[in-house]
């Protein structure tokens, strides 16, 4: 009924326009979840299956250093997810927009109910499995952690270790640890870094002010 309204009044081409703010919106729903799902694991520092790499070295630093790339693999995606978030509501409200200008007031109603509808039947669905999936990850995790600990300790036990204390000082087990991951291990961050993000933006929207590319810059701070 909806489509013969659309088409008789406006056309086609306004009918798959009206399709576009549909699927637009629904794909922002699934989006927001996907972010979400992904904030939730990299924050209890849980591995999906999609992202799991295996260890080359059975040790307890090949352990630690595959499973921080897994979970820097986990933030970009989850960066990447969140960017085109972001990128699909600008989408969506454009065409709400231009919509708005084109149809009359009771057909736009109609079409906003429509279109709200239908995302936040996709955002439910999509909450509720990622939130099934979430907990089954918590609960293999907790199940497996102690066997994961014993098998990975019994490993290393039989290992020299990678640091050898020339001092007469004690170094705490929990040190030593820290210092066989090498010189080059990184922790994962515990906050957003807002300040170096903003900085690092800033520099180069300035360089691109002084090429006359003011849109540009302005651009990327609003992005920001």
């Amino acid at each position: 009924m909806f489509k013969q309204l659309i088409t008789s009044s406006y056309g086609d081409e306004i009918y798959r326009k009206t399709l576009k703010l549909q699927n637009v919106s629904k794909k922002s729903a699934l989006s927001k979840n996907q972010w979400t799902f992904l904030d939730r694991c990299i924050y209890h520092r849980i591995i999906p299956k999609s992202f799991r790499n295996k260890p080359t070295l059975r040790t307890q630093k090949g352990y630690n250093i595959t499973h921080q790339y897994n979970l820097s693999m986990m933030v970009a995606t989850r960066n990447f997810v969140k960017q085109k978030y972001y990128q699909l509501t600008r989408t969506a409200a454009a065409v709400r927009d231009d919509m708005k200008s084109i149809l009359q007031q009771n057909d736009f109603d109609i079409l906003a109910r429509i279109t709200e509808q239908g995302r936040e039947n996709v955002f439910l669905k999509e909450r509720d499995r990622l939130k099934t999936k979430f907990e089954q990850l918590s609960g293999k995790r907790s199940r497996s952690f102690s066997h994961q600990r014993t098998r990975t300790d019994e490993s290393v036990s039989l290992l020299k270790p990678a640091v050898l204390n020339l001092t007469e000082e004690d170094v705490q087990p929990g040190m030593m640890e820290l210092l066989d991951l090498g010189p080059k291990f990184v922790p994962s961050p515990d906050s957003i870094p807002f300040m170096d993000i903003i900085t690092s933006t800033e520099c180069v929207a300035i360089d691109l002010a002084r090429e006359s590319e003011q849109s540009k810059a302005e651009s990327m701070r609003k992005d920001i």
